[in-house]
């Protein structure tokens, strides 16, 4: 049930017409589309559900019924923020809800095996990180803030799980579904990582992480798990040289750089 409410608060929804409750979950990957279809046979037993392609996307729907129960007990499934009932759960159930939160709304880096997860609401994105923490003790970066969409107007918030202890806790603890991303995340895990880059590779390495995402200092010195000085110092090696440079973001208190690569 809790891997249910997980996909039907990312990309799933409610369809509240006329108090009909249609149930409906949309992906690109069909693995996970057969695991919505299991997981409401498995809860509420032998049910219609209708799966759709259109284009590359599959849509799965099913009764109003359904939709009414959940809707009931979790709560609107517009990810405002992580349901109480799931909040107060055992930590096998906030394995699932974070799976399958995870499956939809995260990406793993094909290079360095990073995880981060970004979403539109800030409180949500809070109450899954507070979980992460605090119930399986993995450690996050900071929320951050992204404006930077090409693809939307919105702000979206992020955080991000790094280095090999973190990663290794993640997919021992919650794992992925999603086959893409646990085979990338399997792939980081089975390298060797080394305690000493090369002369010159870190720069290398700093550029190739900002071409993916655009990072403050800290989130990258947390990363490569190295110290921000030295971070920094790289940083600026690669701004002298025209290739990346920063935008200052208020904090509550003071400003942070958010580095980017210069188009």
């Amino acid at each position: 049930m809790a891997n249910l409410v997980a996909k039907l608060s990312c990309d799933g929804c409610i369809l509240d017409r006329e108090n009909s409750f249609t149930v409906q979950y949309s992906n690109t990957n069909l693995k996970l589309i057969e695991e919505f279809k299991r997981d409401v046979v498995d809860v509420f037993g032998n049910t219609k559900i209708k799966i759709v392609k259109r284009g590359s996307i599959y849509i799965a729907r099913t009764t109003g019924l359904i939709g009414f129960i959940i809707t009931k007990y979790f709560g609107s499934m517009h990810a405002v923020e992580v349901p109480s009932l799931i909040k107060n759960s055992n930590i096998y159930i906030k394995s699932a809800f974070i799976r399958g939160v995870f499956d939809d709304e995260s990406t793993v880096h094909k290079g360095h095996g990073q995880i981060r997860l970004k979403m539109l609401n800030r409180r949500f994105v809070n109450g899954i990180k507070s979980i992460l923490e605090n119930d399986f003790k993995i450690s996050c970066s900071d929320v951050l803030e992204d404006s930077s969409s090409k693809f939307s107007k919105n702000t979206h918030y992020y955080f991000l799980i790094s280095n090999r202890f973190n990663l290794e806790k993640f997919r021992d603890r919650i794992s992925f579904t999603h086959p893409k991303k646990a085979i990338r995340l399997n792939q980081r895990l089975s390298n060797v990582i080394k305690a000493e880059y090369p002369k010159g590779v870190s720069g290398s390495l700093i550029y190739d992480i900002l071409k993916n995402s655009s990072m403050t200092s800290k989130e990258i010195a947390y990363i490569l798990n190295r110290s921000n000085r030295i971070v920094q110092t790289h940083l600026n090696n690669l701004k002298e040289k025209g290739l990346v440079n920063y935008q200052p973001i208020k904090r509550r208190y003071s400003y942070e750089f958010l580095w980017k690569v210069v188009k």
